[in-house]
């Protein structure tokens, strides 16, 4: 359905990758005590258009190349503490997906910014970035959020 939803408007699917989170994250709102299962993993779709794209292998190091960037499975520690934002994920998977598929300068869109993980990610790895969200507390959020990063590149600068 994704997929297809995609196709129709001139996207192709490009790549999927797969978050396994911790089993049964402890700290998740969302855990059960029906029979229901809590999912443990997140699919990640990435898509294209039409147009040259070339692989630039080089954003990684050959380690990282080896140990995440060919590997359809990530092995991400969740957020430990979702206490501002019911739905955070690690600052590491938006960095993953970031430093694979841009390079320093471009522009990272998250229509749904919450937290701003993926902004904070963006700044830290010298991307520039679009975020909206619509609930006025989490862009507040974002905002120190990012506020603080931008803080930590200054200091280590």
């Amino acid at each position: 359905p994704l997929e297809e939803y995609a196709y129709e408007v001139g996207l192709y699917l490009y790549d999927k990758r797969i978050w396994k989170k911790d089993p049964a994250w402890a700290n998740s709102k969302w855990t059960t005590s029906t029979l229901k299962s809590v999912s443990e993993t997140e699919d990640l779709y990435i898509f294209w258009k039409p147009g040259q794209y070339e692989v630039n292998r080089e954003r990684l190091s050959p380690r990282e190349w080896k140990e995440w960037g060919y590997r359809q499975i990530w092995e991400i520690a969740s957020v430990r503490k979702n206490d501002d934002h019911e739905a955070k994920f690690p600052l590491g998977l938006a960095t993953r997906v970031i430093r694979l598929y841009t390079d320093e300068g471009d522009t990272v869109l998250d229509p749904f910014m919450g937290s701003g993980t993926t902004a904070v990610s963006a700044v830290l790895n010298k991307r520039n970035y679009l975020g909206f969200e619509k609930e006025e507390k989490y862009v507040a959020l974002a905002r120190k959020n990012v506020s603080q990063a931008l803080e930590q590149l200054r200091l280590a600068l």
